[in-house]
This record gives C-alpha cells, sequence and structure tokens, in this order.
C-alpha cells in the first residue's frame, strides 16, 4: 500500500535544514515577509509548524534543535531561536568590519556548534566564523583566483571542518581547509556525468560524500570526499 502526504507550501522561497534524528526543517516565506518553518518527521510526516519568522532568509539547525535564521527585517543579523520558535537572541550589525554583515547568504553550523556565514557581493566574498553565542572568532576571504564575476552561493562544512563553496559562474567547487587556506577548485566544468555547470547548492554527509545541485545541468550529483562521481542522484 502507497502512502501519500501532501504537503503545502505557500511561500515563493524555500529552505531546508535536517536535525541528527533526520527530522526536516522547511522554511517558505511570503511576498509580505512573513515567513512559517515545517518540521516533518524522516518518513514525511508534518510534526509541527512554527510561524514567528518575519524576513528570514535561509536556516540551519543544531543538536539542541535551535534554528538559526538569516533576518533581513531592519539590517542583516543572525537570530536564534529555541525548539518552539520563539526567538533567544540575535547578533550582527551592517558593515564590512570583522563581525558585521554586509550581504550574507548561507549559514551553516559546524559540529561543535560554531555558526559560520558566507557573504558574497559581486566581487567581493568571505565566510566569518562566530561562537554559537555570536562571538566572532575569523575570517576566511581567500577563494582563490577567479576569471569573471566572483558568485559563492552555498557553503557546505564537513566533519574535519573542510568548506566548501559553490562557484555558480566559475561552475565548480571552492574547497578551504578547517584554517582557511584555499586548497584547489575541484569537479570539471559540463553537463557531463561527473561535471557541473551553474552549480547553486551543496552540502556534505557525514561520510565525507559530496552533493551537488548544478542549475543548468539539471541534477543533483553524489561524489565522494576525493570528488569521484558516486551517483547522479536527479536528472
Amino acid at each position: 500500500m502507497i502512502i501519500l502526504h501532501l504537503v503545502f507550501f505557500y511561500g515563493w522561497k524555500l529552505q531546508a535544514a535536517v536535525n541528527q534524528n533526520g527530522e526536516v526543517y522547511v522554511m517558505d516565506q511570503m511576498e509580505d515577509g512573513s515567513s512559517t518553518v515545517q518540521i516533518f518527521s524522516s518518513s514525511g510526516v508534518l510534526k509541527q509548524m512554527l510561524g514567528s519568522f518575519r524576513f528570514a532568509d535561509n536556516i540551519a539547525q543544531d543538536f539542541q534543535d535551535k534554528i538559526y535564521t538569516i533576518d533581513r527585517a531592519t539590517y542583516p543579523a543572525i537570530r536564534i531561536y529555541n525548539a518552539n520558535g520563539t526567538l533567544e537572541s540575535q547578533f550582527g550589525m551592517p558593515g564590512p568590519a570583522d563581525g558585521q554583515f554586509l550581504a550574507p547568504i548561507t549559514i551553516k553550523l559546524d559540529r561543535t556548534g560554531n555558526i559560520f556565514v558566507l557573504e558574497c557581493n559581486d566581487n567581493w566574498a568571505r565566510i566569518q566564523k562566530f561562537s554559537n553565542k555570536g562571538k566572532f572568532l575569523a575570517k576566511y576571504d581567500d577563494f582563490g583566483s577567479f576569471i569573471g564575476k566572483k558568485e559563492l552561493l552555498n557553503l557546505a562544512l564537513d566533519m574535519q571542518g573542510n568548506m566548501y563553496v559553490t562557484d555558480y559562474y566559475g561552475s565548480s567547487i571552492r574547497k578551504l581547509d578547517s584554517s582557511g587556506k584555499f586548497l584547489k577548485r575541484m569537479i570539471p566544468l559540463g553537463t557531463g556525468n561527473g561535471q557541473i555547470y551553474l552549480p547553486k547548492a551543496l552540502d556534505v554527509d557525514v561520510k565525507g560524500n559530496i552533493y551537488v545541485s548544478d542549475f543548468n545541468g539539471e541534477r543533483v550529483q553524489k561524489f565522494t570526499s576525493r570528488f569521484a562521481l558516486a551517483v547522479a542522484l536527479i536528472g
């Protein structure tokens, strides 16, 4: 017997995060800036809906089920909510200095709870690292050389703390080690198997496998930690 779960998302933009139990947190945003977060079990059953978010963009989640969002209500900031969707704290002010935000795009957490925020605006980009209390810890802005426009769209972390970013116009994945040292560009340009073209999203699982979604290749591919193609999942 096939069981179908019908879920309706009313927003124009979706973001998702997964906790340690496999529960999926999905955020959608309406045109007026209001957002909801729907929490699903690992089997896809809706468990809870939270609706106290305004102008929230991107979402992350930690081992205590706290929710982290990039907030754009008045100025870019990181907001931290408890498991019930109640705001606990926030940090960040507008500006280019360390600990400030100009163009935050993606928020991710490492296994110890440190917060990483990728920012990119035309030809300028950086990753800032904060403690789970919002204290500025480090800045990483060496992504190697670029030809043309710099457009870094997404960030992922592996269990060793290495950082991976999607280079949209460069059609590649760029890897930095845990200290922020640029290591290399990976995955060749193209639309064939094992190649990527205009990548947008990526993630890394606990085994170090890398999942990449590329726009023009119209698919998701799974790579090993050495960036050998494992399987084309969708497309």
